[in-house]
């Protein structure tokens, strides 16, 4: 069931949403057995306290519940994919994107409603599926892979921590401690003109540490801001 409230008497706020939600997914709405005063408007099932018959300063409420003809992963899946009351069209998820995961013809994919492209095993997939049929909402699943970016894609930074990492597809550039230190406070390293454009694995000692957009000239760091190193004293060793 699903509670539909606001703190206004709008009707474009309240009785038109409340047709949409019965228009679009199937809901139906609830009689509720109240014991105050109330006022009802529209064509379904809802209820307007208005503030000189019950106590505070009034609200709109109605109580819609799930039939079995409704499927609720549509839902979801409209959730923050809409923009001015106009949908957002998604980009399809292309080979070349599929191909950053070693083995991608063995999971399954999906985009968030962020934009970021996940892959998943036959495993993972199953119990996000029945995680999600409790409407329990799953934070992280399966290998972050990449971001939408407009016309682009980005790969995520969680990706080049992943095992799941096709390390062929990407050149590497190997960096030392001190650069490593640089790049990992977000700070800009010099990535040689020798390696092609485009998206660069930066690793130290072999081991991933993130990806830069190599421009030629100049690299972006793609580290994530909220991860960087703030204080060298967070490395443990100030040289």
């Amino acid at each position: 069931m699903l509670v539909y409230s606001t703190c206004t008497f709008n009707i474009k706020e309240n009785e038109e949403q409340l047709d949409y939600l019965v228009q679009r997914y199937g809901a139906q709405p609830m009689a509720l057995p109240l014991d105050v005063p109330v006022s009802a408007h529209g064509k379904h099932i809802c209820y307007r306290f208005m503030p000189h018959l019950t106590k505070g300063e009034g609200l709109f409420m109605a109580v819609l519940q799930k039939t079995d003809g409704m499927d609720i992963k549509k839902i979801n899946i409209s959730a923050g994919n809409t923009k001015k009351g106009k949908q957002i069209s998604r980009p399809m998820i292309t080979d070349d994107v599929k191909n950053w995961v070693g083995n991608s013809s063995g999971y399954e994919w999906e985009m968030d409603k962020e934009g970021i492209v996940h892959a998943m095993s036959n495993t993972v997939s199953e119990i996000k599926r029945r995680l999600f049929d409790k409407n329990i909402e799953v934070l992280s699943f399966g290998i972050a892979v990449a971001e939408n970016k407009g016309r682009k894609w980005m790969p995520t930074p969680a990706l080049a921590m992943s095992s799941g990492l096709n390390r062929d597809i990407f050149d590497i550039y190997d960096i030392n401690r001190q650069d490593a230190l640089k790049y990992l406070k977000r700070e800009a390293i010099t990535v040689p003109e020798s390696i092609k454009k485009g998206y660069v694995l930066i690793t130290h000692k072999n081991l991933p540490l993130g990806f830069v957009n190599h421009l030629g000239n100049r690299s972006n760091n793609l580290y994530p801001s909220h991860w960087r190193i703030r204080h060298l004293s967070e490395t443990g060793t100030d040289d």
